[in-house]
């Protein structure tokens, strides 16, 4: 993904550039997949419809579902509770 500008903080310093992979880690999660189908293809539909603005970053996740981190439940170095 592109980064995305998150514009300058109080002091006038350039933010951390946000790319959306909190997006793409949730739509990955195996409960939400049929769910994030259903509604990408709504998405898309109100947007080819002008009924809504969807940020550019976000379309992007939405038109290529493929790319989303897929969860693995089996990593032995993480622990449950996090």
């Amino acid at each position: 993904l592109l980064p995305i500008s998150q514009g300058k903080n109080n002091k006038g310093i350039e933010k951390e550039p946000h790319k959306g992979d909190h997006i793409k880690i949730a739509l990955g999660h195996p409960n939400l997949e049929s769910l994030a189908k259903q509604t990408s293809l709504k998405m898309i539909k109100a947007k080819e419809d002008e009924l809504v603005e969807i940020p550019d970053y976000l379309f992007e996740l939405i038109v290529n579902k493929n790319e989303l981190l897929k969860w693995n439940f089996k990593k032995e170095d993480e622990s449950s509770t996090e």
